[in-house]
């Protein structure tokens, strides 16, 4: 089941999943590394906020972080 995310959330990518796993070998100050903010959602996709870089994705591809963006 596909968790439910809310404007503020702090988020990860879920780097387990076979399409992200190459994030794994990138230094750790890669901006998708971080924790990133939803800022957006649409039908299919969220707009996640990692410091200066903007990602559109799906749930799938996020872990919820506990807490909101301040």
């Amino acid at each position: 089941m596909e968790q439910e995310f809310e404007i503020g959330d702090l988020v990860t990518i879920n780097k387990d999943l076979s399409e992200w796993e190459h994030l794994n070998e990138k230094s750790d100050n890669h901006p998708l590394k971080k924790h990133g903010v939803v800022i957006e959602m649409t039908d299919v996709r969220y707009v996640i906020r990692f410091g200066n870089f903007t990602a559109f994705l799906k749930a799938k591809d996020l872990l919820k972080l506990e807490g909101k963006a301040e």
